[in-house]
């Protein structure tokens, strides 16, 4: 399975949790912010060991600056390891 193949797996998942959750909270800064860390959190530590120096690297600029978006998985799109544990 590919980066993006198991991204979209992912992102089809946490919409479906997504839609579970009060309507109030899709509007919430707060809670949008929280719920794309803890995204970013899930896909990161799913993928493979041999990922884990990028892990750090991409973890630490997330909680320094950037929101988690595409950008961070096609930045992984050269990798095709991945271990999946949905």
């Amino acid at each position: 399975m590919s980066i993006q193949d198991f991204y979209f797996v992912m992102t089809t998942l946490w919409d479906q949790l997504a839609l579970t959750k009060p309507a109030e909270l899709s509007v919430s800064a707060p809670y949008i912010t929280c719920r794309e860390s803890q995204c970013l959190v899930q896909f990161l530590m799913a993928l493979c060991s041999d990922f884990e120096s990028l892990h750090g690297s991409i973890l630490l600029e997330k909680f320094s600056t950037l929101p988690f978006n595409k950008s961070i998985s096609s930045s992984l799109a050269p990798f095709d390891l991945v271990h999946f544990d949905v």
